[in-house]
């Protein structure tokens, strides 16, 4: 790893210390990705939001009634 690749990663963490610490917090999970310019972004994730959306289309796909 090259020390400008190194340098960046630094920065990057640095910039998003914050936002890291607080996604820990809370439970979300944090995916590191690279921009343009090599530096690092972030891309943060509830979990809660994959478990509704499983729980309403697992209730959307229940029959709401005898059929006809």
């Amino acid at each position: 790893m090259s020390w400008i690749t190194r340098t960046q990663e630094r920065l990057s963490d640095s910039v998003h210390a914050t936002n890291d610490a607080f996604a820990r917090q809370t439970g979300w999970s944090t995916t590191r990705t690279a921009w343009r310019s090599g530096l690092g972004t972030r891309l943060f994730r509830d979990p809660q939001f994959g478990q509704r959306r499983t729980e309403a289309s697992t209730a959307a796909a229940q029959p709401t009634g005898a059929p006809r």
